[in-house]
């Protein structure tokens, strides 16, 4: 059994860990634009008022590029 949590391990270099945050990105950016899609159905949706993190865009990019 692996009892190994993200949020306790102090390894910034974690394998696991990294890819836990990762996952976590692509969770935060599908969120990010399913309500901005909910909110303007037109397909106007990617205004001013969505704001990514850029370690998330780069933690998405770093999964695509490896899968």
């Amino acid at each position: 059994m692996n009892d190994h949590e993200p949020i306790d391990c102090t390894d910034p270099t974690c394998p696991p860990c990294l890819d836990h945050d990762r996952r976590e990105s692509i969770v935060r950016l599908e969120m990010l634009l399913l309500d901005a899609e909910a909110a303007n159905p037109d397909g106007a949706w990617v205004d001013d008022t969505l704001t990514v993190g850029a370690l998330d865009v780069r933690n998405l990019l770093d999964l695509q590029r490896g899968a």
